[in-house]
């Protein structure tokens, strides 16, 4: 086979497999979105894989970078590995740690460190929407600040519980409409 059928091949199998990653990530969104969780919001357990996935990559190139000294690895590139395998570790961390629980009267936010914050529904001062960074952030009487991420598993349940619990006029327009969309089952 010469080298460019060599290399269209290598970028077919690439774009096939990019294409089942991302189906599967969407397919398992759409079901975390309409699954009932008991008033818990959990990740995903595919950010738990997709963690793994990548810390394992960065750490195998790290370790391949530092090991071997032929490799022409730069300490800057060296330390980009490292650093992008500490990233992957923090997500495995959060799908092991983070988990908030609600009921009728508080939310009980648990923080990627593993401390629990009580969050009195009626303390909830305002709810906004960053679609940036896909999130819900909720501030509280004493201006601190509670993000919750649409991919949440149980989020369409926690979004009709919120515009049932907080006043219209402390939710934003967009975020209003964004947590309509996820109490109805619509994934944006």
């Amino acid at each position: 086979m010469s080298p460019v059928a060599q290399q269209i091949l290598q970028w077919a199998i690439w774009g096939v497999v990019m294409i089942l990653f991302f189906a599967v990530i969407a397919r398992a969104r759409r079901k975390n979105l309409s699954s009932q969780n008991g008033n818990r919001l959990t990740l995903p357990v595919y950010f738990f894989g997709v963690g793994i996935v990548v810390f394992l990559l960065f750490s195998g190139m790290a370790a391949i970078a530092i090991a071997v000294p032929t490799s022409g690895a730069s300490s800057g590139t060296k330390m980009g590995l490292i650093g992008l395998s500490l990233l992957s570790a923090i997500i495995v961390l959060a799908n092991l740690v983070v988990k908030h629980v609600y009921d009728d009267t508080k939310i009980v936010y648990t923080t990627i460190v593993g401390k629990r914050k009580i969050l009195q529904w009626s303390e909830i001062s305002e709810i906004t929407y960053n679609p940036a960074a896909g999130w819900f952030v909720i501030r509280d009487s004493r201006n601190r600040k509670f993000r919750f991420p649409k991919e949440l598993k149980g989020i369409a349940a926690f979004a009709g519980k919120s515009v049932v619990m907080v006043d219209k006029r402390s939710i934003d327009e967009k975020a209003l409409g964004e947590l309509r969309k996820l109490q109805s089952g619509k994934a944006t």
